[in-house]
Formats: C-alpha cells, structure tokens, sequence
C-alpha cells in the first residue's frame, strides 16, 4: 500500500521570499517524504500562490486556520484526510520569533462530534523569524528545513535531540540542509503511513502515537521539582459555552534563579493539561495550534512567579467540556528533558442544560453561535465577529449580575483593544475597549493576572 496525498503550498505574503521557498519546496519536500517513508508517502504538491488580500503584517492562530480551510476544503468527519497544506507567511503575531508551528482544527463552537475534529492537517512557516536568526543567504535552507520539520509533525513525527529533520534547530543552532536526514525510528514510522492512523494526517491527536514509541520522561522526573505550579480558573461553576480562563502560576522553589522554557501553553509538547471527565475517562485538552520551538526562557528568582491565562472552554474542533458534570483538570510542564513539576487538581462543574431558565436561553443562544463564540475564544475581530458585538453588548447589560459578565467585558475589551492599537487604530474602538475594560475590572472578579493585564491595556490606550 502507499499513501497519496495532495499538499497545496499557499502564501499569506506577498514579499518575493515568499514565492522563492514556495517554488524551492515544491520539489524537494516531495521528494524527501518519498524518499524517507520507502516510497510510502506520496505527496502531489501543488503551489496555490497567494491566498486572498494579503498584507504582510503578523498573522494570528484563526488566520491561519480559515487559510488552511480554504485550501484544503472542509474535512470534519474523515479520520483519514486526503489533502494537507503549508502555509508561508510574514511572521505568527503571539510569537514574531516562531520559525514555524503545526495546528488541528480550528475551535469550531458549531461542532461537538469529537469524531468530526480533524487533527494534523496543516503546517506553517514563518519568514520573519527565521531570517531574524539566520541573516544573509542561508534563511533560505533553514526554512526548507523548517517546512520539512513542520510536516514532520503534520505526520506526527516528536522531536528529537538526535540531529534530524526533527531537532529543534533555534534552539540548537542551523544544520545543514545537506546533513539533514530522518532517523532510523522517524524512517520507520514515515514507512507506515498507509497502514497506521497514528502516523496519517488525520488518524489521531498530536503525539498520540498508539504506543510505538515510548515516553521519554519517566515516572520518577516528577520528584523534587525545582519550581511549584498552581492552577486555578476564573470561575469552577459553569455552562459548557461560557468563556473560562485557567489561571497558572508558576513559582521558583530552588535558591537560586531557576531558568525554564517559556513554554506554559497546550501547544507546547512540554506542557498538558489534563481532563478526568465524570464518566472517568482521562484525555489532554487538545490545542489548535503546536509549536515547536519554545518563545525564549524564563529567569525566575527563589519565590519568584510567571502567571498566565489560557482559555480552556475552547480546543481544536469544539468545545472542551461536552458533558454535564464534575471534571477534575490538572497540568504538567517539562520544565526541562528530564524534569518535570505536577500542579494541583481543580474540580470544574459543568452545568446541565436549563431549558425553563431564561437566562440559559438568552446565553445559549447568543454565546453558542459560531463567530459570538469564536470573539471570546480568540479576542479579535473579524468582519464575522464584529457584527455580533451590539448583540453582546445589549447582552451584557441585560445580565449585569451574571458572574460570566466580567469575563464577555474582559473579552469584548480585549477585542476592541487589540484593533485599536493596530494599524486599524479608531476612536470608537479605543472608546469600547475602555468601557469593557473598565468594566471587567471594577468588580474584583477577574482575577490578578487579567486584572493587571486589563490595567496594561488601559495605560497603552491613554
């Protein structure tokens, strides 16, 4: 058997560097896949060009997801995928140094068939940040080599310390196109595409290998951890279509400084956040986007602590929380290859429908349509989106009391925000993101890490 596979190339930039990887991949990716799956992946490459109105500025997560979509159609249902894309673009906006990422599918609100969430599906590489770190002639092999690394994982494929395809190359440093090769093991996993849905796009969740390799990191990494991490959520009582945060804080134990990777997010491999559902089964909150390199390090001082937010109503394909019921979500960060910290266990009760409750209606209806819910899950407009923020806003006023309000404030003001201070900068949005910021903040309810942040904001906005 042998897997066929159309693999369309499109570009979101419409710098000339862009179109030169595009034509210098177009045989050379094909030809390596063939090459090291024992002519088990064939890939019919074709190069799309330019993808509508580009205009070479950072790109966000759902950016890339509507581009991937757009070339490789609509694919919910089929755990065995017949088209994958890479996308070629400027630089990804929550990470300008990325050389790359891999993504699933997208949070789609209007699905909740987990069987209908297609992962390993596209791929993208980053410009910006691979001649920022490889100046003069040799950004050009560094990002083949990337675009080879991202389909790697396209095809589920881990990183590797051995020098390969699959070595993390920002943090180690070029290797030559010449020397690059898949290892042995990589070999053998590439060889059984047709046969093992592990391996074809499609078939199973990120690093979710069906036992073919082992886990590296033993079960005793866990002991004297050199940092303590601390979860909470911005609210434990909730309907499934609510936004909800998971707060992390993690804190240096050790006398001395402590430096870790910058890498406390889901689409890190280093980082898992963990669900129990109420019928006992255990699975990984499935992130729509995979990065592979993490954004630099932390230096954290004895008692010292990092905080951050994640958004975890939302994963690839759907909502996170599909059941009614107690859940019990815990993490685990890989701080380093050897070492790792376990945070503690929250309880999250997910509430069941309530049908006679008029505001379960209002809510439901409104937070549950498609682009209402991708605004709280993104925070950022889109033509989609924006049309849905009076609606929300009249919401928001009729339910002043509800305790998920700070939280559509918070989202609807960071929304606004963010095209304020781009280069869409307008007086109405600097007025609505204030008034939904402030807002968010007055009450007490967001917590100290939004609140900070919601306090930043409204410096920057003056």
């Amino acid at each position: 058997m042998s897997s066929y596979l159309d693999f369309s190339i499109g570009l979101l930039t419409t710098k000339p560097d862009g179109a030169s990887l595009a034509n210098n991949l177009q045989n050379y990716i094909a030809h390596v896949f063939s090459e090291s799956s024992e002519q088990d992946i064939h890939l019919k490459v074709r190069n799309r060009g330019l993808l509508g109105d580009a205009t070479n500025v950072p790109v966000f997560s759902d950016t890339l997801h509507q581009a991937l979509e757009g070339m490789t159609g609509y694919q919910r249902g089929s755990n065995h995928v017949s088209h994958i894309g890479m996308l070629i673009a400027d630089s990804f906006e929550p990470a300008p140094n990325f050389f790359g990422l891999m993504f699933d599918e997208a949070f789609a609100p209007d699905s909740s068939d987990p069987w209908a969430w297609t992962p390993r599906e596209g791929c993208a590489v980053f410009l910006d940040g691979i001649k920022k770190a490889r100046p003069g002639s040799s950004w050009m092999e560094e990002a083949i080599f990337t675009a080879v690394h991202e389909l790697g994982h396209v095809f589920n494929l881990q990183h590797n310390e051995a020098p390969s395809f699959m070595t993390q190359t920002a943090a180690k440093g070029p290797i030559p196109l010449n020397d690059a090769l898949f290892t042995p093991i990589e070999r053998r996993l590439l060889s059984c595409c047709s046969t093992s849905p592990f391996i074809w796009p499609g078939g199973s969740a990120f690093s979710d290998l069906g036992g073919m390799v082992d886990d590296p990191i033993s079960a005793s990494s866990a002991n004297r951890p050199a940092v303590h991490l601390h979860i909470g959520a911005s609210q434990d009582t909730f309907w499934a279509f609510e936004p909800v945060e998971l707060d992390l804080r993690l804190t240096a134990r050790n006398k001395r400084s402590t430096l870790i990777p910058d890498a406390l997010d889901a689409g890190y491999s280093e980082f898992t956040i963990w669900i129990d559902q109420p019928n006992g089964e255990r699975r990984k909150l499935r992130s729509p986007r995979h990065y592979c390199a993490p954004r630099g390090t932390l230096r954290l001082a004895s008692g010292e602590h990092f905080e951050r937010d994640i958004s975890i109503f939302g994963q690839a394909g759907g909502y996170t929380f599909v059941n009614a019921g107690i859940h019990r979500v815990w993490c685990e960060f890989s701080y380093s290859p050897t070492r790792r910290v376990v945070s503690n266990m929250l309880e999250l009760e997910v509430k069941s429908r309530a049908p006679t409750s008029k505001y379960w209606q209002d809510a439901s209806t409104l937070l549950e349509e498609k682009h209402t819910a991708q605004l709280l899950y993104y925070r950022r407009l889109n033509p989609e989106r924006r049309v849905r923020t009076e609606r929300l806003q009249h919401f928001i006023e009729a339910y002043r009391r509800q305790p998920t309000t700070p939280m559509l404030h918070y989202a609807l003001g960071r929304a606004f925000a963010q095209e304020a201070l781009s280069l869409h900068r307008t007086g109405a949005a600097i007025r609505d993101a204030r008034h939904h910021l402030k807002a968010a903040a007055k009450n007490g309810q967001l917590g100290d890490h939004r609140q900070h942040l919601a306090e930043n904001v409204l410096r920057k906005l003056g």
